[in-house]
């Protein structure tokens, strides 16, 4: 009997500690979540409106591809720069991260998003935006 408590005490405990673990986290602010992988635009370091800006796409599954990276700008009046492909064709495979940093300068206001190009599609990440 008293092993039998205690084989019940093990299970309603690892029971209560899989209830209670962290749901798996949210999609990364600036990111997007896409079939085959994530496409994400990242700010500097430091949360600074200046600085370096990297568009990236981690690839989880599928064959090889080729990519072209890029960026759009948005002042807070609305109006953008259009879309920015400011890498070369990448090679990307599964398991293999691509990027194109470039340094930018930002304002209180603007907003960027990343852009992908493949396979004649563009994909685009959510836009990321400093309030004024």
């Amino acid at each position: 009997m008293r092993k039998k408590i205690i084989l019940l005490a093990t299970a309603a405990f690892a029971a209560s500690s899989l209830i209670t673990a962290p749901a798996a986290s949210a999609t990364p602010r600036g990111c997007g979540d896409m079939a085959n992988g994530q496409l994400c635009i990242k700010q500097p370091a430091g949360n600074h409106y200046g600085g370096y800006y990297t568009t990236d796409y981690f690839k989880h599954s599928g064959k090889a591809a080729k990519v072209k990276l890029g960026y759009r700008a948005r002042t807070p009046n609305g109006k953008d720069n259009g879309i920015v492909w400011d890498s070369k064709w990448l090679n990307v495979k599964a398991g293999k991260p691509v990027q194109k940093k470039r340094y930018l300068t930002m304002d209180r206001g603007w907003c960027i998003r990343g852009y992908m190009k493949s396979g004649g599609k563009t994909y685009q990440t959510k836009y990321l935006c400093w309030k004024p």
